[in-house]
Parts: C-alpha cells; structure tokens; sequence
C-alpha cells in the first residue's frame, strides 16, 4: 500500500485563501447552453456568453438542463451540468513557467468534469478542487466530480487523490469513489447512486471542443436557486442542453488511502 502526503483542512484553508489574490482574468467561457449565470463579488448577476472572462473570485452556476464548458489559459476544460455551483477561488499561470501554476476551485454542489491542463500536468500539487465532503488532487487527470450531500469522484484518465479530516485516499482510471462527510475517510464504491450516475453521463457527454456560444432566443430552461437576475439577463439565454451519454465503470483495484 502507497501511502500518500497528507494534507489537513487548515493548510488546504490557508491554500484557498491565498489564492484571491493570484492575477486575473484567468480564462473564459468556451459555450454555454440554458441558463448559466457569472457572478464576481459586488457585481450583478450576468448571463454566461461564449468569450466572457472568468478571473478568480468567479462563481459560476447552472440552472435546469443547462451547461457550461470553460477553458483556461493553461489549456485546462471544466464542463459543468445542470443545476451546479463552481467557484473559481484562484488561478496563475505563466507559460514561460508552468511547473509555478496554481488553480483552486470549489465545487459546491452539482458535477463536473475537470480535464486538467499544463498546471494540473507540470504541478500537481498546485491543483486543487474543494468540495464540501473532502478536496481533490490530482495526478495528470480526466475526472468527475459530483457533490450531492455526498462528494463523488470518477476517474476517466489518470489518479486523483481525496483528502480531509479524515485522511487521503487515492483513486485511480476507472474507480469511483465516494466522501460521505469531511470527517469520514472516502471509500471505493461499485456504482454510482442513479441520479448521481445521470449527471456524470451528461458530464462526460458534453463536447469540450470550441463550438461557438449558447444559441439566442430560446426560452429559460429554469431559473438558478437564489440568484436574482434583472430583466436584461433574460435576453439571448441559449437553448437547453441535450443529455445523453453512456456511463463509466469502476476497477476492481483497491485504492490508496492514507488515516489520519
């Protein structure tokens, strides 16, 4: 058994914090599709359009049947389904020096697939994604990520490691896991939950590729839950995105874990 560093919630408190400051914008929207709002601090809600900045600091949330890919300067992609909240809480990147890049993010609720880029390649320990239930590192990776109450995790392509209170464990391609709270260790499951398998299909069914901006003049698709949007941000919403997809599989491999 392999273990892995172990990371406690203070440091990785101490790693979002610091992260606000890190130079701005840090990438854009690439599509969107439905109902799919950027808000950035003291600034009112606005309507995501393919080419719009996203700088740290950005929350980005989706509303029913609703999607959004958004790709960063380092190359990364981030694909979020419907009815999620992500926050990106700080990024720098230099081409020059990509093994120095950082990215930290929040997914609070929904899923996504995160396809890591030249950071998440050259500085894996610069990479790091927080949910609720426990924080994502990566090793190289294609991933999904779901938070329902519960913090998902499958992996497409290479490792990524789930670390809290608890411990770290390391998940591999084709594994899925599960982090029930921050205080209990994650654990390798068979099989996705139904709904939560739904919304990984259509993460991973989402086109990463450069396809234009959300199509105008379709009809709302559903509202986003506590977001107030003034009337100019009803105009030009896209069509709804369509979901299909076949699902992935897990390993019968045990994974690495690390107690705290």
């Amino acid at each position: 058994m392999r273990k892995t560093a172990v990371v406690t919630a203070f440091s990785i408190s101490g790693l979002l914090f610091a992260c606000v400051g890190w130079a701005a914008p840090a990438g854009q929207v690439q599509n969107a599709s439905g109902f799919v709002v950027l808000e950035l601090r003291d600034v009112a809600p606005r309507v995501a359009s393919a080419g719009a900045a996203i700088e740290p600091g950005t929350t980005i949330r989706t509303g029913d049947r609703s999607s959004v890919v958004l790709r960063f300067r380092d190359g990364q992609l981030v694909a979020l389904t419907e009815n999620s909240t992500f926050r990106l809480d700080g990024y720098s990147y230099d081409q020059a020096e990509p093994e120095k890049g950082r990215f930290a993010g929040s997914l609070l609720r929904g899923s996504g697939r995160f396809v890591t880029g030249a950071i998440g390649d050259r500085n894996r320990q610069g990479w790091r994604v927080a949910m609720p239930t426990a924080t994502v590192g990566v090793h190289g990776t294609d991933v999904v990520l779901g938070m329902q109450q519960v913090g998902y995790v499958q992996v497409i392509n290479g490792e990524v490691v789930l670390m809290n209170n608890a411990g770290s464990v390391v998940f591999s391609a084709g594994q899925i896991g599960q982090a029930p709270s921050a205080n209990a260790l994650a654990t390798l499951i068979a099989e996705l939950p139904a709904g939560v398998a739904a919304n990984f299909n259509n993460a991973v069914a989402l086109s990463l590729s450069a396809t234009g901006g959300s199509a105008a003049g379709a009809g709302l698709a559903g509202g986003v839950a506590g977001v107030p949007i003034p009337v100019w941000g009803l105009i030009g919403i896209g069509a709804a995105a369509a979901a299909a997809a076949a699902g992935g599989g897990s390993s019968g491999s045990t994974p690495t874990t690390t107690h705290h």
